[in-house]
């Protein structure tokens, strides 16, 4: 979302970019000519927050849902609405994740235009239109809990949620690579794909220890589950298999475990554990990556023509994982309740020996090198709001 902001700031608008933090991680963006930057520490450190009685890996897709209503989105309902309410009264439009429901029923309520922001592609149209088995769950789940807070704001009720309430009416970015996933005909003309919202903010390796590991030796596999570490019953205990994984296969690597990374630094000459590393800082020097499979990190995998191993734990993971097999650059999409460390040192092994997985990144690297989605959205959100500024006049 602060690529998307750049953008549209160098395009000559203002841009208010809302943005919460993630268990007390600094962002400092740079300063931009027209760009004003509010934060909230939602999810801060301090805050009685829990990960799921179970860990998330072994729940349905439909549970995994029902957590993310109860214990992501119902706890902060008052400060999303409160944001909501913020950008709707001070911008001339908005733009926020489909998911959002409280800046859809916002910018409803003052008349501002909405644009939707997706990095998957849960919203689009399936062919025909046809209903799925996610509407009917939708409409169970979201439905009660969507229409009171419609009501609330003085709103009539809605139905079909997932087809007709949560895609914008207007535009919708779907922030990701066209190599991923193309544009079917039958999505219709308010659905964009766009390719993935890189930023032009330069991130270096500030750790001068971490760099002196990379340096000493042969390109590291980078290893990270992302924010998936937080929903590790006993991250011990995964760290205890990637360094098993890892002494078998015979490969330097950087295990990052985020907040979780207790002991951080040099464990040996092939094996660093760090807490939070920039990927664009890091990836261009690593032969490889293991991941959770979420979009940010497959697309920056891919921009440094880097193979990789996909550990899916959740959500669209799955989806993606499958995507990297399919277009030969990864040789294995593993499920976190079910891998264990010998599974993965023969797929790392894998990845080190064939050549046909680093050809196939890089041959999505040249691919991808010429997409801007930074600039087809932007283009994309100025023929819509030329669109709605003819409408009025």
């Amino acid at each position: 979302m602060f690529a998307l902001a750049e953008g549209l700031c160098r395009a000559g608008h203002e841009v208010t970019l809302y943005y919460t933090s993630f268990f007390g991680q600094a962002f400092s963006p740079k300063p931009i000519d027209g760009l004003h930057c509010y934060s909230s520490g939602l999810f801060d450190p301090d805050f009685n927050y829990s990960a799921p009685s179970l860990p998330i890996f072994d729940l349905s897709i439909e549970a995994q849902m029902q957590y993310l209503i109860n214990d992501i989105f119902t706890p902060f309902q008052p400060q999303i609405s409160q944001a909501a309410h913020r950008l709707c009264q001070e911008n001339d439009v908005v733009i926020g994740v489909a998911m959002l429901y409280q800046l859809i029923c916002m910018a409803e309520k003052y008349r501002v235009p909405f644009i939707s922001y997706q990095v998957d592609s849960v919203y689009v149209p399936s062919e025909g239109n046809a209903k799925i088995w996610l509407d009917d769950w939708i409409e169970k789940n979201w439905e009660p809990i969507v229409n009171p807070y419609r009501a609330s704001l003085g709103l009539s009720p809605v139905t079909d949620l997932r087809r007709h309430f949560y895609p914008s009416k207007l535009l919708n970015l779907l922030a990701y690579s066209p190599m991923l996933e193309p544009k079917k005909t039958y999505w219709g003309d308010t659905f964009e794909v766009c390719g993935y919202l890189h930023g032009t903010q330069v991130t270096t390796i500030d750790d001068s220890e971490l760099k002196a590991f990379i340096d000493a030796g042969s390109p590291p596999i980078f290893i990270s589950m992302g924010s998936m570490a937080f929903y590790e019953p006993d991250i011990t205990v995964l760290r205890s298999m990637l360094l098993k994984a890892v002494e078998l296969a015979g490969c330097r690597a950087i295990i990052q475990l985020g907040h979780a990374a207790q002991q951080q630094g040099k464990l040996n000459d092939n094996v660093y554990v760090a807490g939070y590393v920039a990927h664009e800082a890091v990836l261009p020097h690593c032969s490889g990556v293991v991941h959770h499979g979420g979009s940010g990190t497959v697309h920056t995998a891919l921009k440094y023509a880097c193979p990789s191993i996909t550990i899916g734990y959740a959500f669209d993971q799955f989806f993606w994982g499958e995507k990297l097999v399919g277009l030969g650059v990864s040789p294995a999409l593993l499920e976190r309740r079910l891998f264990d460390e010998i599974q993965l040192a023969g797929d790392l092994r894998k990845l080190m020996r064939y050549q046909k997985y680093k050809d196939a990144a890089q041959y999505m690297r040249l691919k991808m090198k010429r997409e801007d989605g930074v600039k087809k959205a932007v283009r994309c959100i100025e023929a819509v709001c030329e669109r709605v500024k003819d409408k009025v006049n």
